[in-house]
């Protein structure tokens, strides 16, 4: 039997009288590559925002690996395994892409402020041991040569790659990419497409996309949720998503009578 990597369970998420999420449940198998899509204004980043604590459900559990996760903070939730990117790229600009890498690795370090200031034997072992992780990374995906350059001098298609290589290095078990084909031309998104199918492959990660690519979550998901006004419409393959009526209607419109 498939384990549950993460599950949403009836949530509901409400702002005044706006449903935004309403009645969701959602069950993501252990190393799937699994979608979330919807028209703009669907509820989708609102889900992953509800996932990674940055807002509380109204109702409903959320769960990783079955641990109820529904009120930890983010930081805590990342923790526990999850990681996310977003619509629009976060990453420190100013500062080198190796050093961007480097501070993700602070989740998973294990020295003391005390260590760090006096540069123990432990800082220096620990430090480097992150170093090495980050530079494999950034040769695995053929961007080595830019570790020492502002992150934020990257071309765009680069700079989405490393925003997702940094989640990397928190050691997520579940990671959630929202919208990482934005902005991208057809060669970025077929890269892209090519990274994600290799990163769940090398990390045995369970991965969440929302995007507005169709080609893209057709081409690397395995199953996918569809959402409308905070509502879900269907759950399935993405054949029987581009087939589903429903489905058909929320992204074209109805015609009056």
């Amino acid at each position: 039997m498939s384990t549950v990597a993460l599950g949403l369970y009836n949530v509901c998420k409400s702002f005044g009288g706006l449903k935004a999420s309403n009645n969701i449940n959602i069950e993501v198998l252990e190393h799937e590559i699994y979608g979330i899509i919807g028209p703009n204004g669907a509820g989708k980043t609102t889900l992953f925002n509800l996932i990674t604590g940055v807002i509380a459900p109204t109702s409903g559990t959320i769960r990783i690996y079955d641990k109820d996760i529904t009120n930890l903070a983010p930081d805590k939730i990342c923790g526990v395994g999850i990681a996310r990117t977003f619509q629009n790229i976060r990453l420190f600009n100013a500062v080198s892409v190796l050093e961007n890498l480097m501070i993700a690795c602070q989740q998973t370090i294990h020295y003391s402020a005390l260590d760090g200031c006096l540069r123990t034997p432990r800082f220096r072992r620990e430090e480097k041991a992150a170093q090495e992780k980050c530079m494999a990374i950034l040769e695995k995906f053929n961007l080595l040569q830019y570790k020492d350059v502002a992150a934020g001098k990257l071309p765009y298609g680069s700079q989405r790659r490393v925003e997702i290589m940094r989640a990397i290095m928190t050691n997520p078990r579940v990671v959630l990419l929202d919208e990482p084909a934005a902005g991208m031309n057809e060669e970025e998104t077929a890269t892209l497409a090519e990274m994600i199918r290799m990163l769940q492959k090398e990390y045995n990660l369970t991965i969440v996309v929302i995007d507005h690519h169709m080609d893209l979550i057709m081409e690397i998901c395995d199953r996918l949720t569809v959402i409308n006004f905070g509502e879900q419409l269907m759950t399935g393959t993405p054949e029987q998503a581009q087939s589903d009526q429903k489905v058909i209607d929320a992204y074209l419109g109805v015609d009056d009578e």
